[in-house]
């Protein structure tokens, strides 16, 4: 009987640590999903930013190549067409 007691308790002892052991995995492994999704969601906010930011310069360099061309002096006005003529070498996609 007593014997039977001391296994019983050895049996409870290591299904306790057993089922600990799972949960401690399954806590990791959620928290390593967590840190992946937070990492691409990073990474995606970061393209969406350097592209945001690459357009924005595009779009400015064109304002000021066509209000250079609106101007009264020729030189300017050469100059702007240089510019866009710049612009499209430099953005294939903007390109017509």
């Amino acid at each position: 009987m007593v014997g039977d007691g001391v296994q019983r308790a050895q049996l409870r002892v290591e299904s306790i640590r057993t089922g600990l052991t799972i949960g401690a995995a399954v806590t990791g492994a959620f928290a390593l999903l967590l840190a992946f999704r937070r990492q691409q969601l990073a990474e995606r906010t970061q393209q969406a930013t350097e592209y945001d930011a690459g357009e924005k310069r595009v779009t400015g360099l064109y304002v000021k190549a066509v209000d250079q061309l609106g101007s009264d002096k020729a030189p300017v006005r050469l100059g702007g067409l240089y510019a866009l003529e710049r612009l499209a070498q430099d953005n294939p996609a903007h390109r017509q």
